[in-house]
């Protein structure tokens, strides 16, 4: 699919799948979202029908869920907010879906360490970085991805003394770290 972007035969083949994963989404929402620009008005079209119909397969299963699926729900619209990365305003809306969502489960006392991390990614990709920080103290959440997130927030607010104490701690755990997030620890440990 990605090596021949205008297979629409191929996209309208996954289209179809039922249980398409995120990144699946993401990489039609990719492909989809340059075809809506091609001057073939057939395309265009296809490609934007497209989009709508990945869209309203979310909302059709988020409202076919029991009211209190909080975490089901919250996964959603994260994903959501994923796949509209590309436009602020609608992101945020899902980010603070989600958000709330996981509020909900918070409030039922039936939230996990992975549930307030999730909660804290959130706020700081809406740049709430302090309420962000709390949750994860407040919770007292020691995992390394924790401790990861306290090192972004402490990135993101040029608070070099915390993120200095963060980065030993980081380090020492590379194994436990992605790709992305090593690549990150590299390169906040080059800042002086």
């Amino acid at each position: 699919i990605w090596d021949n972007p205008e297979n629409l035969e191929e996209i309208e083949r996954i289209l179809g799948q039922k249980q398409r994963d995120l990144d699946t989404n993401l990489l039609l929402i990719t492909i989809l979202n340059k075809l809506i620009k091609n001057p073939d008005k057939e395309i265009a079209l296809f490609a934007a029908e497209s989009l709508n119909a990945i869209e309203n397969e979310y909302n059709r299963t988020i409202e076919s869920l029991k009211e209190d699926d909080h975490l089901k729900r919250a996964i959603l619209y994260t994903e959501m907010a994923a796949l509209n990365s590309a436009v602020t305003d609608l992101k945020n809306f899902y980010l603070r879906e989600a958000f709330s969502s996981y509020r909900e489960l918070d409030r039922k006392n039936l939230a996990e360490p992975e549930d307030y991390l999730n909660m804290s990614r959130i706020l700081v990709e809406l740049k709430l970085l302090l309420q962000a920080r709390k949750i994860i103290t407040d919770n007292n959440l020691e995992s390394i991805d924790s401790q990861f997130l306290l090192a972004e927030i402490a990135f993101k607010e040029r608070d070099y003394s915390s993120l200095y104490y963060l980065l030993s701690v980081l380090k020492d755990n590379m194994a436990m770290l992605d790709l992305e997030q090593k690549a990150l620890v590299e390169f906040w440990m080059e800042i002086d």
